[in-house]
């Protein structure tokens, strides 16, 4: 496609008014491009912004210039995916091609732009960018290829042999490898963490960083707390200083209750401890009776027989009758058997 066909049938890309022969009389710079001028019938980008780079015109794309992220070392790009597709003489493109990398001598086996493998008689240096040549009874060569004494836990080495970096679960400090402490924020001489970030606590006796309890009096080492301010308990398994709940003996990690103080007389519901109510099955948070599910059976057949004689015994035979006239009618219950035998009964009495 030539460009005048381009021209003809698309717009001009960047173009802000057009000339009475269909030419771009006016234009901005595309994105990226820093200074922009009009060459034949379009504006191209003559120069990029900062790590940018132009792409050679392709006439087929109706846009001439491009700018593309530069890559280090790269000759060439790709129009469309703005990759490289050739580097400079000694360097080698990466499989990604992102990178364009430098050959090492005597290297094999290349990762990214590092060293996995050597030739023969050589052997990789500590952060793979030298193959040094094979010593005897050295096991680490450093950033200049010099042997270096074994660190404990360090992975790679400075030029003067001390610890550059470590292996995971490791961080250095003053060139020695320590054991990462969760939370720690400074360690000491002797690998112990000596502060914690915002929020922790550290202890002498511990190389831990806990989090603060709220309200907690006496932290302990474990992370859990001994005792609480003066108004707080500890829940059950002492990680929480707790708002005491009246009749309540242990706590639930979120502070709501366990257990109560007697299971004669207080029963759970709600997380509060509430007076134990005579046949009632489920409370209200204000701990009265749910009557809804209390005063009728568990069994879905209706009234039960003490709960029948107890209220016989209470109301009287014509408060007995009213009191299941007006659960049948609103509840839609039924009377089991033996709560009607109890009836018979007690009628019978009368």
């Amino acid at each position: 496609m030539s460009m005048l066909d381009c021209i003809n049938s698309n717009p001009i890309a960047n173009c802000l008014t057009y000339s009475t022969g269909g030419l771009c009389s006016d234009f901005s710079c595309q994105i990226n491009c820093m200074t922009c001028e009009k060459r034949g019938y379009y504006p191209i980008c003559a120069q990029c912004n900062g790590p940018y780079t132009v792409l050679n015109a392709k006439e087929s794309y109706c846009e001439i210039g491009k700018c593309c992220s530069d890559i280090n070392n790269c000759v060439t790009y790709d129009y469309d995916s703005c990759l490289c597709s050739s580097c400079q003489q000694n360097f080698f493109l990466t499989n990604d091609f992102e990178n364009c990398c430098p050959f090492l001598d005597n290297c094999q086996t290349y990762s990214n732009c590092g060293c996995i493998a050597c030739q023969p008689n050589f052997i990789i240096n500590s952060d793979n960018s030298k193959c040094c040549n094979s010593l005897n009874n050295c096991l680490i060569y450093n950033s200049e290829c010099t042997c270096c004494q074994t660190n404990n836990n360090c992975l790679s080495y400075n030029s003067d042999c001390t610890c550059f970096s470590c292996i995971s679960d490791y961080i250095i400090e003053n060139n020695v490898c320590c054991p990462l402490v969760s939370n720690c924020g400074n360690y000491g001489s002797n690998c112990l963490c000596s502060s914690c970030l915002a929020g922790y606590i550290s202890f002498n006796d511990s190389n831990n960083c806990c989090m603060i309890i709220e309200s907690c009096d006496s932290p302990s080492s474990d992370c859990t707390c001994k005792s609480c301010l003066l108004g707080h308990v500890l829940n059950s398994d002492s990680t929480s200083c707790c708002l005491p709940i009246s009749n309540c003996l242990t706590y639930k990690s979120d502070c709501s209750c366990e257990t109560c103080g007697n299971a004669d007389i207080f029963d759970i519901s709600n997380s509060t401890c509430c007076p134990l109510i005579l046949n009632c099955n489920s409370y209200l948070p204000n701990c009265l009776c749910d009557i809804d599910s209390s005063f009728l059976s568990q069994n879905s057949n209706g009234l039960d027989f003490g709960v029948v004689v107890g209220l016989s015994a209470g109301l009287g035979f014509i408060g007995l009758l009213v009191f299941l006239l007006i659960c049948c009618k609103i509840r839609k219950c039924f009377i089991t058997d033996s709560s009607r035998a109890a009836t018979q009964r007690i009628s019978q009495n009368f």
